[in-house]
C-alpha cells in the first residue's frame, strides 16, 4: 500500500506540472503515423513489485499498439511480456487524454521483497537467502482497462501518466501451494495499475 500511494502521488504531481510547463512549448505537431518506444515503470496488485517495461508500437492517427518486455525492479531481471492498446479520446499539440487497455503476462516471477519478507518468517527469508529453500514463483497474467494522460514535450518525446483497473489470475510454478510454510495469497484477485513513463516517437517520411 506504502508503494501505491507513492506511485499514485508521483502520477499526479508529475501530470499537474508537466501539463502546465508544456503550454508554453510550441512545436509543428504530431504526425498522423509514427513509430513510437516507451519506458514506463509503476506497480499492480498482482504483487510482484515496481514493474518496467521496454515496449516499441505504432501509433496510426488516434489508435497506438505496442508490445515488449517486463523487468523486475527488485530482482533486476526481465520476468515477462506486456501489451497494450491506447485510443486518443480528447488531444492538442500538447496534451492527450486517452483510454488505454493493458495485458501483462509474467512467468516464473517472485513476488516482490517486501511481500515475500511479510509473509514468510525470518528464518525462510535466511535459508532462501542461503539457498536452502526459494521463493515461491509464480505465473501472472493480469489485464487492465483504464486512462491516461500525455504531455508532448517535443515532436519527438512526450511524457505519459496512468491508472487503470482489472487483476489477475496466478499459478504456482515451483512449489506446492498448500505445503508447510508456503504463503497465503489469492490466485485471483482484482488489482489496480499504476503506472508513468516516457515516450519517444518518429516519423519515418521526416526524421528525428
Amino acid at each position: 500500500m506504502k508503494t501505491l500511494a507513492i506511485t499514485l502521488t508521483m502520477v499526479l504531481m508529475i501530470s499537474m506540472v508537466l501539463s502546465v510547463s508544456a503550454q508554453n512549448r510550441h512545436f509543428a505537431g504530431k504526425p498522423s503515423s509514427d513509430i513510437i518506444a516507451q519506458l514506463t515503470t509503476g506497480v499492480t496488485g498482482g504483487g510482484h513489485g515496481a514493474l518496467s517495461t521496454a515496449n516499441i508500437g505504432y501509433r496510426y492517427s488516434k489508435i497506438t499498439t505496442s508490445i515488449g518486455a517486463i523487468f523486475q525492479n527488485d530482482y533486476f531481471s526481465i520476468s515477462g511480456i506486456t501489451a497494450s492498446g491506447q485510443y486518443e479520446v480528447k488531444g492538442s499539440n500538447h496534451i492527450d487524454l486517452y483510454f488505454n487497455f493493458t495485458t501483462n503476462y509474467l512467468k516464473e516471477a517472485y513476488l516482490s521483497k517486501d511481500l515475500n519478507k511479510a509473509l514468510h518468517k525470518s528464518d525462510f527469508a535466511k535459508e532462501a537467502f542461503q539457498g536452502i529453500k526459494e521463493y515461491e514463483k509464480f505465473n501472472t497474467l493480469e489485464m487492465f482497462a483504464g486512462f491516461g494522460i500525455l504531455i508532448n514535450m517535443s515532436e519527438h518525446m512526450a511524457l505519459n501518466a496512468g491508472i487503470g483497473i482489472g487483476g489477475h489470475t496466478s499459478h504456482i510454478t515451483n512449489t506446492d501451494y498448500r505445503r508447510a510454510g508456503s504463503i497465503s495469497r489469492l490466485d485471483n484477485a482484482a488489482a489496480l495499475q499504476l503506472s508513468v513513463g516516457v515516450q519517444f516517437s518518429t516519423d519515418f517520411k521526416k526524421g528525428f
